[in-house]
């Protein structure tokens, strides 16, 4: 077996590709450590033996390996039919290896006595890991080995011949004398075929090497010579020169050419001077060429052979650019460009970030600060997320060069690359992007390494002199923001930094509205407490946190803990000291703000908190559990004695706040509870609107015997009916209309207007008791009537037509009349109501193209039956196309027939 057969098997076994071969190899033995390897010697034939091929094998360090040979081959037929004896015990092989046992186990040349080195034997085939192991040691075996054995099989035609001839034609090299009496015997040219099949891994990275065929053999520099010898021939049209020419220009050749020259290669310069290298598994094009590049200053480190594929590449690119520094970087996407192209892979294959296992490894937090900075669609795909991530330090180089900073600040892309980097974690793009100099912009990354709990960024910020403490207008102190979400390893690592157990956010207390959603932690204790975090919060108070500190939109801790519902963490706080009552601006105390928890809200009012404090915004518990509709706490803060009556604050008292928020269960408690409302202008207009959308009946009635002169308030009322009508809410349409005392009255400057709309809105959802009971409060119905018609609603059509709504009503707002949309529509059943009860068949609307009558908008909707209805009512036919016209006279003879 050659090096490219191994290789492609040793790949196929770590990805589990392909089952472990079973055959050419012995049984099952004790894995290979470090530099060791197995070496195979022949023991002598004894004439018992037979056909008995017997082999013993040792282990042994490459360090202390003695002089050994290296045999390459093909492993030929996937079968093991043949049998040889290894350390006293049978191994199957296959009979390609067989017979050359065979051929050299009988020689007495001390060739064949000495130790030699066998892939399919010397690797344990069945251990995937030790096959990668080894190959990963192949260059130094095959460069170790004192000669390298080509065996290509037995003798076969005139092989024995043309091996002959290179031995005499050698000999008559070396006599220049005899030289010109020596011609070339013709089988040499038949061993080509087997020379070109060669891959050359073995042959460059040779010390020595002889070919063997049959019982034959020939040094491989005179087949070589022969070959050039050949190559000079002067007929080039003959088919042998031709045949010589296909050796000479075989990848093998090639590697042997450059292998017998000095060592000054460069890996990139073989690699694209091998571009026609033969391998099937593509990595052997670069681990095939390190044992003869040259290696220069700074040594090539490869990835293990397991590796994928596109970190090798990017190794050799790294190497390359160490080598030859690239001056830009349209010249590194050049370089990346012709190296997909010398494998054959697409240009995008080059920046793919993967793991040594070919996994894509980017992480899903790049996707929440966009595509990676300092590098754009210009650039073909390069940029600083996949320079450091393969380690190409001169790309860094080039991109932060690159950057617009000196140019135009304001448009500078580091300091998004700094806040990427950070998220992802990656500290050596940290590393290299604080080598370009801190900006003064950075300051806030330190708290967003400890969000995202990157703790080797942290880490190396602090390193770095970053302020543990520092704190901003925009952000908070790191220790906060670690108490509330970071790692319990980068909370201990701030400590032992020196963080400020009590250092506050400068953006100080919220005093604005309420806004929980919007809520900032003033200190690290409150961002614990909020978050729920006991074991950082005890750590903080053992640390000299003030349990009483006000700061943040929240107050103080107990006010945190109390709006999250951290039970146990109030707990703690009350027995350390924690002042139930203390409170500020807008968000009130904590029992205000633990509403929802009816457990931390009885523990608060034990430990003596007042149920009647007030706060800018709620004024107390009691209006914020009813805003919410906590029945729960407002039965506990009652029975604690909480005045259902107290004034102040958003809703005014808990009534308007249960009513407000459509909280009809609340309100009803309260009412009982001796609940009384006193006027509020803007809370009842906006109580009775939402109850009317939510259809909250008893809220309703409530508002409308218990506020204010209806008549006062003709827009509410008006809102509130039309929001009833549309959703079918009855009891509430006729709750307000049974409390209008002049309903016409108050509306006389546009009486139809509340109502039309209202009757509108109900007959599009076909509510037909609402739609009468607004037909019977005063609604015309001719909005209605327009509406429905265009819809198709049949009985509704008809509901509105029994209640005299007119038929012949002109368009309002410039549209069309009902038989024009009906007729639009094509719905035969309506048109015939409407022409039942009257309808003008010639009447004009404005909408239709500037005043189609109803036969028009028919012929415009291509509803034939319908025009028929129209024409046979006498409707004008002028203006129709011929084609309608035919349609109609169709229909008339269809009739008379």
């Amino acid at each position: 077996m050659d090096a490219e057969s191994i290789f492609h098997i040793a790949n196929d076994l770590q990805r589990g590709g392909v089952s472990a071969p079973t055959t050419d190899s012995a049984e099952q033995r004790v894995p290979l450590q470090g530099l060791e390897i197995r070496l195979i010697k022949l023991k002598p034939r004894a004439p018992s033996d037979g056909e008995l091929i017997r082999c013993e094998t040792v282990v042994i360090s490459l360090d202390e390996a003695p002089d050994y040979a290296a045999l390459s081959y093909t492993w030929g037929g996937p079968t093991a039919n043949h049998t040889i004896e290894i350390d006293g015990q049978a191994v199957p092989v296959r009979k390609n290896l067989w017979r050359f046992f065979q051929q050299f186990g009988s020689s007495a040349a001390d060739t064949w006595r000495s130790w030699i080195w066998i892939d399919a034997i010397c690797i344990d085939q069945t251990n995937a890991s030790e096959v990668v192991q080894q190959v990963s040691m192949m260059g130094r075996i095959y460069s170790q080995a004192f000669k390298v054995l080509v065996w290509l099989g037995p003798a076969h035609s005139d092989s024995d011949d043309a091996m002959q001839a290179i031995v005499d034609f050698a000999t008559h090299q070396r006599h220049p004398k005899s030289r010109a009496k020596f011609g070339i015997a013709g089988p040499v040219w038949r061993l080509r075929d087997s020379v070109k099949e060669r891959t050359g891994l073995e042959l460059m990275l040779a010390k020595s090497v002889t070919i063997l065929c049959g019982g034959s053999c020939v040094d491989w520099i005179d087949f070589c010579n022969v070959m050039a010898a050949e190559n000079r021939i002067p007929d080039t049209s003959s088919p042998r020169n031709r045949d010589y020419q296909a050796v000479l220009r075989s990848p093998a050749m090639s590697m042997v050419e450059q292998s017998l020259q000095p060592l000054d290669h460069r890996l990139w310069e073989l690699m694209v001077a091998n571009q026609d290298l033969r391998c099937t598994e593509l990595k052997d094009r670069v681990f095939g060429l390190l044992g003869v590049a040259k290696m220069g200053a700074v040594s090539f480190t490869s990835p293990e052979y397991r590796a994928s594929l596109c970190r090798l590449l990017n190794a050799v690119l790294r190497f390359h650019h160490k080598e030859s520094s690239p001056g830009s970087v349209e010249v590194v996407a050049n370089d990346c460009n012709q190296l997909a192209e010398l494998f054959g892979l697409e240009y995008a294959r080059i920046f793919d970030l993967e793991d040594e296992y070919g996994v894509i490894v980017a992480p899903a937090s790049i996707k929440e600060v966009g595509e990676c900075p300092l590098g754009s669609s210009s650039e073909r795909g390069i940029t600083m997320w996949w320079a450091v991530f393969y380690g190409h330090a001169e790309v860094e180089r080039l991109l932060l060069q690159n950057d617009v900073r000196e140019r135009d600040p304001e448009e500078s892309t580091t300091d998004r690359a700094w806040h990427w980097a950070v998220v992802c974690g990656e500290v050596d793009v940290v590393r290299v992007l604080l080598r370009s100099g801190r900006t003064g912009e950075e300051s806030g990354f330190l708290g967003l390494a400890v969000w995202h709990g990157q703790e080797g960024v942290v880490e190396f910020l602090l390193s770095e002199g970053f302020d543990v403490n520092e704190v901003g207008e925009d952000y908070d102190p790191a220790l906060q923001i670690a108490s509330e979400r970071g790692s319990p390893e980068i909370f201990q690592l701030l400590l032992a930094k020196g963080a400020d157990v009590n250092t506050q956010t400068l953006r100080g207390v919220d005093t604005g509205r309420w806004r929980p959603w919007n809520a900032s932690s003033g200190t690290a204790l409150q961002a614990a407490c909020a978050a729920g975090r006991e074991e950082v919060a005890w750590l903080l108070i053992a640390e000299g946190a003030n349990v009483n500190a006000q700061a943040g939109s929240l107050g103080n801790a107990l006010c945190a803990a109390s709006y999250n519902g951290r039970r146990g963490i109030v707990q703690m706080l009350l027995d350390e000291g924690a002042d139930p009552n203390l409170a500020h601006g807008c968000n009130g105390s904590a029992l205000e703000l633990a509403v929802g928890y009816e457990g931390v809200v009885q523990l608060l009012i034990e430990a003596g908190a007042n149920v009647d404090a007030q706060s800018d915004c709620h004024s107390n518990a009691l209006q914020r559990a009813s805003a919410r509709g906590d029945i729960t706490v407002i039965e506990i803060l009652l029975q604690a004695g909480a005045d259902v009556n107290m004034q102040g604050g958003e809703y005014q008292n808990a009534l308007w706040a249960a009513l407000v928020e459509t909280k009809e269960s609340a309100a009803f408690l309260l009412f009982q509870e001796g609940a009384y409302l006193t006027h509020h202008l803007e809370h009842y207009q906006k109580a009775l609107v939402s109850a009317s959308i939510e259809g909250c009946s008893w809220s309703v009635r409530l508002l409308l015997e218990n506020g204010a002169d209806m008549n006062t308030d003709e827009a509410c009322w008006a809102e509130a009916l039309e929001y009833a009508s549309g959703r079918g809410e009855e009891e509430i349409v006729r709750l307000l209309l049974e409390h209008r005392v002049d309903v016409k009255a108050a509306f006389s400057h546009d009486c139809s207007s509340v109502f039309e709309h209202a009757c509108k809105l109900a007959s599009l959802d076909r509510h037909k008791k609402i739609v009468e009971l607004l037909l019977a409060a005063g609604a015309s119905g001719e909005d209605a009537l327009e509406v429905t018609s265009g819809a198709g609603f049949e009985e509704i059509v008809e509901l509105l037509l029994e209640h005299g709504a007119d038929v012949n009503a002109p368009p309002r707002d410039g549209c069309c009349t009902a038989l024009q949309a009906a007729s639009f529509g094509g719905f035969e059943v309506v048109v015939a109501l409407l022409l039942a009860a009257g309808a003008d068949v010639n009447s004009k609307g404005t909408h239709w193209g500037g005043g189609e009558t109803a036969i028009q908008c028919a012929e415009f909707g291509r509803h034939a039956a319908v025009a028929k209805m129209l024409a046979d009512a006498g409707a004008d036919l002028t203006g129709l196309d011929r084609a309608s016209l035919d349609v109609l006279q169709q229909h008339e003879t269809a009739s008379v027939d």
